[in-house]
């Protein structure tokens, strides 16, 4: 008998000192997920919902892919990568190296959440009426159009002169990041008269694209690709006769436009506009949704991929008069001055003559500094420079757009900072100096006669 209380008092130590153990690792587990939370998720969750990262990021990624593809001792291992096949993918009738897997399929996330935007704002947004809608869709084609002109006088009669696009383009992300950083400097209807512009620009950029910039096309594929796109179609509109969201819906719309993408990447068509015709037939009571779920996975994983694809450059396999040839100064002044150009005097005209309205208090100077905002193509300029061009002519063509953006980026700063006459700081500064400087000089002279 005593034996059994012994042997039931030794188990209920036993049975305490498991629930204790369990208990502490419970609370540092807990306090491991605490710290976890705090120091790293936090921030970066923080991070995330800051429109500046996504600029930020994407300078990193190419200052990093860059100096991964020029400086490091597995240089040429990097650059090799992005070409590399992948097994039985090809088979498949699809893209077989990673850079067509990121260019032709994963972009077609960025331009489908790009269509999404866009549609948003025609409905409701700064292009949702005629008045709000002509200013912005009248600069944009400004500053499409001028920097198309300056490229194409540059490069009349060459090879090169098919590249009229690249200077075109606007990357929304990257000029409203720089915006961010602008602060009360550049106005906030400035800002949302710029997203307007950018998104007409996009818009105009992805139209350019579908229509100048496909191979030959393989009509074998075209048959079944219509009645995908019919089929896709008619399931929208049934869609929006439906109140509650259906998750059978969504997965016959997400699997049509797959097959949709498919058949225009075999009809030789640029696949990314399967994104475009997929926005413009979702049901608008989804875009939120959709945009909530897509945005971080496309801006802070698919659009960084792309860039460190992208400028995985070796810039000494680059002779130096490359960067002489006129395709460079065409993207370079095309965009730095073609741009800024294109879209003031479009503004000013329009205004003129009572036909749009700018933004309250938009001053000319504001105006011109939009316009080097509009200037920074990056993404999109480069997605066109690799349909456009092949071998060291695209990479050329790559690395010039990356110094204009970079550029870009100064010259804006600079412009806000420095010139315009609201914000005259060190100007005034210089001013100052000058007056002190030039009342010694004159005390000077008066104290010596």
């Amino acid at each position: 008998m005593f034996k059994n209380q012994n042997h039931i008092e030794r188990l209920k130590h036993i049975q305490q000192s498991l629930s204790k153990s369990s208990q502490i690792i419970i609370e540092s587990t807990g306090g491991i997920n605490q710290q976890f939370q705090r120091f790293i998720m936090s921030p970066l969750y923080r991070l995330m919902r800051d429109s500046r990262a996504i600029g930020i990021l994407l300078c990193l990624c190419a200052l990093t892919s860059l100096m991964l593809a020029n400086f490091s001792p597995f240089k040429m291992h990097y650059i090799n990568l992005w070409s590399q096949p992948v097994p039985f993918i090809g088979s498949l009738y699809l893209p077989s190296r990673f850079n067509d897997i990121i260019d032709s399929g994963l972009m077609t996330l960025f331009f489908f959440i790009a269509g999404l935007e866009i549609k948003r704002e025609l409905q409701i947004g700064e292009l949702s009426n005629y008045k709000k809608a002509i200013m912005p869709v009248f600069a944009a084609l400004g500053g499409m159009v001028v920097p198309a002109i300056i490229f194409s006088l540059i490069n009349k009669g060459t090879i090169y002169a098919h590249g009229w696009g690249i200077p075109c383009a606007t990357d929304i992300a990257f000029a409203i990041a720089v915006a961010s950083f602008l602060g009360k400097r550049l106005p906030y209807n400035l800002r949302v008269f710029l997203l307007a512009l950018a998104i007409i620009d996009d818009l105009g950029a992805m139209i350019i694209i579908a229509l100048f910039y496909g191979v030959s096309i393989n009509w074998i594929w075209g048959p079944s690709t219509i009645l995908i796109a019919v089929a896709l179609t008619i399931l929208s509109k049934k869609e929006k006769k439906v109140e509650a969201f259906r998750i059978g819906y969504a997965f016959i719309h997400i699997l049509l436009f797959i097959l949709l993408w498919h058949g225009l990447y075999n009809m030789g068509i640029e696949a990314t506009i399967s994104g475009i015709i997929a926005a413009w037939v979702l049901p608008t009571k989804l875009i939120n949704l959709v945009q909530n779920n897509l945005h971080k996975i496309v801006y802070f994983a698919i659009l960084p991929l792309f860039v460190l694809c992208n400028t995985a450059i070796n810039i000494g396999s680059i002779q130096p008069h490359y960067f002489m040839l006129p395709l460079m100064w065409g993207i370079f002044l095309g965009l730095l001055l073609g741009k800024p150009l294109g879209i003031y005097f479009i503004c000013k005209i329009l205004n003129n003559r009572k036909v749009g309205v700018l933004p309250y208090g938009t001053t000319s100077s504001n105006l011109i500094g939009m316009g080097i905002l509009a200037s920074l193509g990056f993404t999109m300029s480069i997605f066109i420079a690799t349909i456009g061009f092949n071998g060291i002519i695209e990479n050329t063509a790559k690395l010039t757009i990356v110094f204009t953006s970079i550029v870009g980026v100064l010259l804006s700063l600079l412009w806000f900072y420095v010139v315009d006459p609201n914000y005259l700081k060190i100007t005034t500064f210089l001013k100052k100096i000058f007056n002190i400087t030039s009342q010694s000089i004159g005390i000077t002279k008066n104290y010596w006669r």
